[in-house]
């Protein structure tokens, strides 16, 4: 039988990225974005179901859901940030369109 391998002594994991978001937080941005409960599940993997509960405070929502509502309010240009004694702010910057490498080229003729 194979025993575990601990880790050394004094080991500590890399700390998780801290997620800055709350139900409140997450009305305001869909607000800003103009998005639906739908478009943010679908957007962000989430369930419609869990966005809902969540944004009403009927329930507390998985860390990995969190991240993912996260990952797609960055994606469109919500920023979120901790300041001041650990409050967390957000913040709104339209996202720069992909370029295409055809287009520049096309641009520098």
């Amino acid at each position: 039988m194979n025993t575990p391998t601990l880790p050394p002594s004094g080991y500590s994991p890399a700390p998780l990225p801290k997620i800055l978001i709350d139900p409140r937080k997450v009305r305001a941005a869909r607000a800003v974005l103009g998005w639906t409960q739908a478009e943010l599940s679908e957007k962000s993997g989430v369930s419609h179901g869990s966005i809902v509960h969540f944004e009403t405070g009927q329930r507390t929502m998985m860390r990995q859901n969190l991240r993912a509502l996260q990952r797609a309010f960055e994606a469109a240009g919500v920023k979120f940030a901790s300041t001041y004694k650990g409050a967390a702010s957000m913040e709104w910057q339209e996202p720069k369109p992909p370029t295409h490498p055809q287009e520049e080229n096309a641009t520098n003729d």
